[in-house]
C-alpha cells in the first residue's frame, strides 16, 4: 500500500489493461487502435506541459493537467499511469507543490513504460 505521495507507482496496477479496453469499445479492434494512436501522441504533449507548468510552480494549472492526463488515462486503460496522474492532481489541489513536482520523474517513467506497453499490445499490430 502506498501512503507517500512521492511513491514511483502501484506496480500491483496493470500497465495497460487491453481486455478491458476492448471490451469497452465492443471489441473493435480498428477504433481501438485509433484511440491509442491519439492517445500516444496526447501523452508526451500533456507531460512536456506537465514539465513547464511544474517549473512555474503553479498548483492550479499541474492540477488541471494532471487531471486532464488522468482522465485519458482511464479512457485509455492504463491504471498505473492513472494512479499517478491522480496522485499528482490531489497533491496539486492540496497545495502541496513539492510533493506534486516530485511525482514528476516517476510519472514520466510510468507514462514511458505505458507508451511501450501499448505500442507493443497485440491491438496495436493490427494492420489498417
Amino acid at each position: 500500500m502506498l501512503n507517500n505521495t512521492t511513491d514511483t507507482s502501484d506496480t500491483s496496477l496493470l500497465l495497460f489493461d487491453e481486455a478491458d479496453l476492448l471490451e469497452r469499445f465492443d471489441n473493435d479492434s480498428e477504433f481501438t487502435q485509433s484511440i491509442l494512436e491519439e492517445s500516444l501522441h496526447e501523452i508526451p504533449r500533456i507531460l512536456e506541459e506537465l514539465q513547464q507548468i511544474c517549473q512555474g510552480g503553479d498548483c492550479a494549472c499541474i492540477r488541471n493537467q494532471a487531471h486532464t492526463l488522468k482522465g485519458m488515462a482511464a479512457n485509455i486503460s492504463t491504471p498505473r499511469l492513472q494512479d499517478v496522474a491522480m496522485r499528482m492532481e490531489t497533491a496539486a489541489r492540496d497545495e502541496q507543490l513539492t510533493s506534486a513536482v516530485a511525482l514528476l520523474a516517476g510519472l514520466e517513467q510510468v507514462a514511458q513504460a505505458t507508451v511501450d506497453a501499448i505500442l507493443h499490445s497485440p491491438v496495436m499490430s493490427i494492420s489498417e
